[in-house]
């Protein structure tokens, strides 16, 4: 099942650091 860009958005949010000052996520 795919999910939605926006629900990976809000997952990847909760999984993963706050965006750094340049509005990227830190995957590392």
């Amino acid at each position: 099942e795919k999910l939605e860009d926006t629900q990976v958005e809000e997952i990847a949010r909760d999984c993963l650091d706050p965006e750094d000052e340049d509005g990227f996520i830190p995957y590392a």
